[in-house]
This record gives C-alpha cells, sequence and structure tokens, in this order.
C-alpha cells in the first residue's frame, strides 16, 4: 500500500514528454524550412511589424540553439524505467531533466525580445521551464526521502517479532511521515501539470505568431 507512493512520480513524465514531443517535431520542421534569410518580406508590413518579424527570428534561432539539450531531456527519459523507481533512477530522471530543464530556461532567459507580443509569451516558457525545474528537483527529494523511510521499515519489519516490538514508536513515525510524503507528492505533481501545461500553450502561442510571419520555432 505505502509502496505505491512511490509510482506517483511516474506522472511527471507527461509534463517532460509533453514539452521535448513539441520540441522533437518543430527540430523536425525546422529541417524544411529554410534560412530565415531567405524568406521574403511582404512590401506592405508596417515598422511595427517588421519589429515583431525581427524578434521572431531572432527568438527561433535561440529556440534551435537548444535542440541538443533539450533531445537529451528525451534521450534521458526514453532510456529510463518507468517500472522502477531506485535512488539512480531517480536520480537521472528527476535530478538529470531538472538540471537540463534549468539550463534551457537560463539560455532562453538570455534573449530579450523588444515587443510584448513576443516578449510576454517568451517569459512564460521560460517561467514555466524554471518552476518545472525546481519542482522537479523537489519531487525527487521527496521520493528519495520515501525510498529512505521505505527501507528502513521493510528493515524492521523483517525483525523477529520478540524485537519488533521495541521498534513500534518508530515505525508509526514511519507511517506518519509517509503519509505526509503523500500529500507533498500530489501538490508537487499538481504543480508539475499547471507549469507543464502553461509552457506548452505559450509555446503554441508562439508557434501561432511565428506561424503567421512563416517562421517555424526550432
Amino acid at each position: 500500500m505505502i509502496k505505491k507512493l512511490l509510482f506517483y512520480g511516474i506522472i511527471i513524465f507527461a509534463v517532460y514528454e509533453g514539452l521535448s514531443s513539441y520540441v522533437a517535431s518543430t527540430n523536425s520542421a525546422s529541417q524544411h524550412a529554410g534560412p530565415s534569410s531567405a524568406r521574403e518580406n511582404p512590401a506592405h508590413e508596417s515598422a511595427f511589424d517588421k519589429v515583431v518579424r525581427e524578434d521572431i527570428e531572432a527568438l527561433a534561432e535561440v529556440y534551435k540553439s537548444e535542440a541538443g539539450r533539450l533531445d537529451e531531456i528525451m534521450n534521458l527519459l526514453s532510456s529510463s524505467d518507468k517500472g522502477e523507481l531506485g535512488t539512480q533512477e531517480i536520480e537521472k530522471r528527476y535530478g538529470r531533466v531538472s538540471d537540463q530543464l534549468a539550463l534551457v530556461a537560463a539560455r532562453f532567459s538570455a534573449f530579450h525580445p523588444t515587443t510584448s507580443q513576443v516578449a510576454n509569451r517568451h517569459r512564460q516558457v521560460v517561467n514555466s521551464l524554471n518552476y518545472l525545474a525546481l519542482t522537479g528537483r523537489e519531487l525527487k527529494q521527496t521520493l528519495l526521502s520515501v525510498n529512505e523511510e521505505l527501507a528502513e521499515a521493510d528493515s524492521l519489519l523483517a525483525l523477529p517479532k520478540s524485537e519488533m516490538g521495541q521498534h513500534r514508536e518508530r515505525l508509526l513515525k514511519i507511517r506518519d511521515s509517509l503519509a505526509g510524503h503523500d500529500e507533498k507528492l500530489q501538490r508537487e505533481l499538481d504543480l508539475l501539470q499547471r507549469h507543464g501545461k502553461t509552457a506548452v500553450g505559450a509555446i503554441e502561442e508562439l508557434e501561432t505568431l511565428t506561424s503567421a510571419h512563416g517562421i517555424k520555432i526550432g
């Protein structure tokens, strides 16, 4: 019953994989998009539209530059065992993925669009990635704590019945602590889903904006 707590963390993949899959599809599309310099600028383009387009072209290059790191995130997720949540898997799936997301966010945050149309959506993406990375690290620590307490409980429960009674108080504390972890994991997963949806939504809005100017992100 208690060990089912360990599997709550699997839901995080729905968030990470959704974002990574989006990047994979845009990377594929960019191979056929051609260089931005080859695009034609409409003769009737206003000065403001020109600034927006320049913002978008610059943003597309920034996003494209992180394709390798986002591919690494995808590889980390696809190569991990979703049915196993030992210490090494937790470190790999939540620690390393979160670290890579934080690096992507840092690279993205160095770009400052001029126009609010691009800047606001770009900032949403950056903030969401930072929140995902932070929450992913917190989830990693929670799962590691669960692992440690489960291991201790298993060790105590393996003792002869004559000795087990001496550890009753500790077992009750572990039970209460695991119940607290249960609630914490659920809160963390809710945050991951919320920030993941915000990130994907902002990227989709950017894609709509860029498509209107004949530009591909990634």
